[in-house]
């Protein structure tokens, strides 16, 4: 088994030329939810589903030689596969693998996939691996309290107790007033209390300041472009004034939740909805970006397919499962789809971006308008 699926394993499986087509699996095994918590959980029906529905396909128009192949192939992946448990599935499972065997290579993700899918295609489907590492994208995440700031990285939905950052205040140089040792009316009085607190604060000022400066070295020495501010007691927008503006532009939501006493992997769990959410919201905000084709902008099958051909693309938004319209292609744009039909040719065009450098962003065309009226596909343009 692989150590991780990522950037360069689904580029490389994506301009991959193999020569015997490929089986590609994805399953959501995420044991959080309620249909994998049953004695036949979903993804094994949806497994046996995808493999057999293959199978079926195959048995009505498929050569004798790839139908013998996949028999073979078919059982060997349910008994793999179906035997797994406990750390080996993840929350998502892919596996490829190649009819003649030369492919084959299985990975376990600490994220969801959107949903479980089975092909059988050329060469790997790619998509939704694309899809699973761009949500995964590394994130900082800021946790800010009194005296306590710790700074840790997100990714693929595990966060990396080696790679944090603990700062705490140095309370070494306090001194609280002791007051005289008289009567009642001779001890302390409220200004003196006053006075104390005021001190108290002015501590925490100096070390939230020199935390702010500590903590923006470490946001633009990651290179985070997401980072979640998460403060007890309304610290947040202190915390944030206080950040140099690079850093501070980088912080894209900030919580009032105290998050500082937990552990590693219950901070991932509770920060994974937030981080969910803004990579939604920026694919949202791409797309009604890119609305209209206006300059530097591609939108609709023909337009797009005909830039990736061009290497053109930037930025690719689209739904890789849409079926679009065919019907009216330049030649340009044929040269990307590759004979491929309406139910490959999102799946060709993330292909052609990962050949050509281009980033790839998935959203689904029920959840944008923008994508829904240019038939599935959108594209910010290099030139």
């Amino acid at each position: 088994m692989h150590p991780g699926l990522d950037h360069g394993a689904l580029e490389r499986l994506g301009t991959a030329a193999p020569a015997a087509p490929v089986l590609s699996v994805y399953l959501r095994t995420d044991p959080r939810d309620p249909e994998n918590t049953r004695a036949a959980p979903a993804w094994r029906s949806e497994l046996t589903t995808g493999l057999n529905e293959i199978a079926d396909e195959l048995e009505r128009e498929g050569d004798r030689e790839t139908r013998l192949a996949f028999r073979s192939l078919h059982e060997r992946v349910l008994d793999e596969l179906g035997s797994l448990d406990g750390p080996a599935l993840g929350r998502s499972l892919v596996r490829f693998v190649s009819l003649d065997g030369a492919l084959d290579e299985r990975y376990t993700a600490r994220l969801p996939l959107r949903a479980s899918l089975v092909r059988l295609d050329a060469r790997p489907f790619v998509s939704p691996g694309v899809d699973l590492v761009d949500r995964g994208a590394p994130a900082g995440v800021v946790l800010v309290g009194h005296d306590r700031v710790r700074v840790l990285e997100w990714a693929h939905g595990w966060i990396d107790e080696a790679a944090d950052l603990e700062l705490e205040i140095d309370r070494s140089d306090w001194r609280r007033y002791k007051g005289s040792a008289g009567s009642a009316r001779q001890r302390p009085t409220v200004a003196h209390t006053e006075h104390l607190a005021a001190r108290e604060e002015a501590h925490r000022d100096r070390f939230l300041g020199e935390a702010a400066a500590a903590v923006a070295q470490r946001i633009e020495g990651a290179g985070w472009q997401r980072v979640l501010l998460v403060a007890v007691g309304g610290l947040a927008p202190r915390f944030q004034l206080a950040l140099p503006a690079p850093a501070r532009e980088r912080i894209r939501l900030a919580l009032d939740l105290n998050l500082l006493g937990l552990p590693a992997a219950e901070i991932a769990t509770r920060v994974e909805p937030h981080l969910n959410a803004l990579h939604r919201g920026d694919a949202l905000a791409l797309a009604e970006e890119l609305r209209g084709s206006g300059p530097g902008a591609a939108s609709g099958p023909p337009a797009v397919l005909a830039a990736l051909a061009n290497r053109q693309v930037a930025e690719l938004l689209l739904d890789p499962l849409h079926r679009p319209d065919l019907t009216a292609l330049p030649d340009l744009a044929h040269e990307v789809l590759g004979g491929a039909g309406a139910d490959y040719a999102g799946e060709r065009a993330v292909e052609a971006a990962l050949a050509s450098g281009a980033g790839v962003t998935i959203v689904g065309v029920e959840d944008t308008d923008a994508l829904a009226l240019a038939d599935g596909m959108l594209a910010r343009l290099r030139w």
